[in-house]
Protein backbone atom coordinates (compact mmCIF):
# COMPACT_ATOMS: atom_id res chain seq x y z
CA UNK A 1 0.00 0.00 0.00
CA UNK A 2 1.55 3.36 -0.89
CA UNK A 3 1.85 6.06 1.68
CA UNK A 4 0.05 9.26 1.26
CA UNK A 5 2.92 10.82 -1.02
CA UNK A 6 3.15 7.52 -3.18
CA UNK A 7 5.75 6.02 -1.86
CA UNK A 8 6.05 2.63 -0.60
CA UNK A 9 6.98 1.69 3.01
CA UNK A 10 11.27 0.39 2.57
CA UNK A 11 12.11 -2.98 1.93
CA UNK A 12 13.67 -5.20 4.24
CA UNK A 13 16.45 -5.72 1.84
CA UNK A 14 16.35 -1.85 1.71
CA UNK A 15 16.67 -1.41 5.71
CA UNK A 16 20.07 -3.65 5.07
CA UNK A 17 21.24 -1.48 2.85
CA UNK A 18 20.91 -3.82 -0.17
CA UNK A 19 21.05 -1.98 -3.84
CA UNK A 20 18.49 -2.41 -5.43
CA UNK A 21 18.53 -4.15 -8.89
CA UNK A 22 16.64 -3.00 -12.02
CA UNK A 23 14.35 -6.34 -12.01
CA UNK A 24 13.63 -5.69 -8.42
CA UNK A 25 12.48 -2.41 -8.81
CA UNK A 26 10.48 -3.57 -11.49
CA UNK A 27 8.96 -6.17 -9.15
CA UNK A 28 8.18 -3.28 -6.94
CA UNK A 29 6.24 -1.36 -9.19
CA UNK A 30 3.47 -4.06 -9.55
CA UNK A 31 1.30 -3.95 -12.71
CA UNK A 32 3.31 -0.48 -13.75
CA UNK A 33 6.82 -2.32 -14.01
CA UNK A 34 5.35 -5.17 -16.15
CA UNK A 35 6.45 -3.53 -19.72
CA UNK A 36 10.15 -3.11 -17.63
CA UNK A 37 10.21 -6.52 -16.54
CA UNK A 38 9.61 -7.66 -20.68
CA UNK A 39 12.23 -5.26 -21.36
CA UNK A 40 14.66 -6.71 -19.27
CA UNK A 41 14.14 -10.56 -20.27
CA UNK A 42 14.77 -9.18 -23.87
CA UNK A 43 17.71 -7.68 -22.74
CA UNK A 44 18.97 -11.42 -21.02
CA UNK A 45 18.36 -13.36 -24.37
CA UNK A 46 19.87 -10.49 -26.26
CA UNK A 47 22.78 -11.31 -23.89
CA UNK A 48 22.51 -14.90 -24.31
CA UNK A 49 22.59 -14.73 -27.89
CA UNK A 50 25.53 -12.56 -27.87
CA UNK A 51 27.60 -15.13 -25.97
CA UNK A 52 26.27 -18.11 -28.72
CA UNK A 53 27.38 -15.84 -31.33
CA UNK A 54 23.64 -15.62 -32.68
CA UNK A 55 24.16 -11.42 -33.82
CA UNK A 56 20.49 -11.56 -35.75
CA UNK A 57 19.06 -12.72 -32.14
CA UNK A 58 20.75 -10.56 -30.29
CA UNK A 59 19.84 -7.74 -32.62
CA UNK A 60 16.18 -8.78 -32.76
CA UNK A 61 15.98 -9.00 -28.66
CA UNK A 62 17.58 -5.09 -28.60
CA UNK A 63 15.35 -4.16 -31.12
CA UNK A 64 12.11 -5.58 -28.95
CA UNK A 65 13.20 -4.15 -25.38
CA UNK A 66 13.99 -0.64 -27.37
CA UNK A 67 10.00 -0.86 -28.86
CA UNK A 68 8.93 -1.91 -24.90
CA UNK A 69 10.61 1.43 -23.47
CA UNK A 70 9.94 3.70 -25.91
Amino acid sequence: MRGSHGWKPESLSALRSHQPTPRSLAEAEGGNGVDFTDALDSLDRARTANRAGDIAACSREIAHARAILR
